[in-house]
């Protein structure tokens, strides 16, 4: 038995997931070689002599045989499943992602009532029935949904869109 040992361990939360396009975990055994090379080889290794970090030669030293045994064999366990983890404009690509993620709690809702839907547009309308139908009573739905609305209009203007729209606005009057 060894006198010592040490356990390392990573903790990958969903914002970093969610930086590299991991969203679900199909997505991240897809790319479970090339999150496994990033934290084992540029987040953190074992090195046989101290790293001179004066100098900005932290890659020439040399990694300890042991690491690179424990990296070497994660690879060919994840053999095949490298993808590119460049990381992805949220600026443009959240809303639709949002949307798309919403979409599929949605068929998983209508899959758990068994509902049979023939269209898209049907599917549209059913949801859209939930949504109006969100609460037990016809008082609790209204709350529910005045409840939603004040959230979403609050969220609006913390996040600044409201003067956006007032900008948008006065432009359009000033060009009538």
């Amino acid at each position: 038995m060894p006198e010592a040992a040490t356990r390392v361990e990573w903790q990958l939360r969903r914002a970093k997931f969610r930086e590299y396009s991991v969203d679900t975990p199909e997505h991240l055994f897809e790319r479970a070689a090339t999150i496994y090379k990033t934290l084992m080889h540029n987040q953190f290794r074992l090195t046989t002599a101290e790293i001179d970090r004066d100098n900005k030669n932290q890659s020439r030293s040399q990694v300890l045989p042991l690491w690179q045994a424990i990296a070497d064999a994660a690879d060919r366990v994840l053999q095949g499943t490298e993808e590119d983890l460049t990381p992805i404009d949220r600026e443009s690509v959240l809303p639709v992602r949002a949307i798309k993620t919403a979409r599929d709690h949605l068929k998983a809702v209508l899959l758990d009532q068994a509902v049979p839907l023939e269209t898209y547009e049907a599917i549209l309308d059913h949801a859209n029935r939930l949504l109006q139908e969100a609460g037990n009573s016809d008082a609790e739905i209204r709350i529910d949904q005045e409840d939603f609305l004040a959230s979403y209009q609050k969220a609006f203007i913390l996040s600044g869109l409201d003067s956006q729209a007032d900008d948008e606005t006065n432009q359009e009057r000033r060009a009538a």
